[in-house]
């Protein structure tokens, strides 16, 4: 019988992991810089800094989604630590691997629209087929999904490591701090213009 390759399933988590947390904080930002009529305000006024900081947080938030759904058996991704899970079900005991793909399959829409993104915009540039951005309600939507995943996956393989809180909980999410900083740049643009 083979040896169930435990190290390298760990591995793959805590990558797959790190990538969906920088993806957290993209997405995060990326719906900060629109969230109020305000921050629209600045974002347009400051377009030369904020058109280019919006892009490559969008840019960042689907390279990282793209590499975590990845299909290509090298890849550290979702979908390599669900085969794994097939091959040997003993490092995720109780997880339904299919279910995995199914809920994974839920959100091809988006998936697919992300990759046209990364392949046409982000990664190539193809001036003759450029895709629409993608729906950012969407895009949190598959990044819930994935986190969602992974959580069943990590606490499948090692029960509850982080004392039943989510390992989510325990990572900064992007808000508080551009939120803060957009807040502080509107107020004071909005006072320079009213004085």
């Amino acid at each position: 019988m083979a040896k169930i390759p435990v190290k390298k399933f760990e591995e793959i988590l805590k990558l797959v992991w790190s990538h969906l947390v920088a993806a957290n904080v993209h997405l995060t930002i990326w719906e900060e810089l629109h969230s109020t009529t305000e921050r629209q305000k600045l974002c347009d006024t400051y377009s030369g800094f904020f058109y280019w900081t919006r892009d490559a947080h969008v840019d960042r938030f689907i390279n990282k989604i793209c590499v975590v759904t990845d299909t290509d058996k090298d890849q550290p991704s979702i979908v390599k630590l669900t085969n794994m899970i097939q091959a040997y079900p003993t490092l995720a005991p109780g997880v339904d691997f299919k279910s995995l793909f199914q809920r994974l399959d839920n959100h091809d829409k988006a998936r697919d629209e992300m990759r046209a993104v990364r392949d046409r915009r982000s990664s190539h540039w193809d001036l003759s087929n450029v895709p629409p951005e993608p729906n950012v309600a969407e895009c949190r939507a598959l990044l819930e999904e994935l986190k969602s995943i992974l959580e069943d996956i990590w606490n499948a393989h090692q029960p509850n490591p982080f004392g039943g809180r989510s390992f989510y909980s325990l990572v900064p999410t992007g808000h508080s701090h551009t939120g803060y900083v957009l807040d502080k740049l509107t107020s004071t643009m909005f006072s320079q213009l009213k004085g």
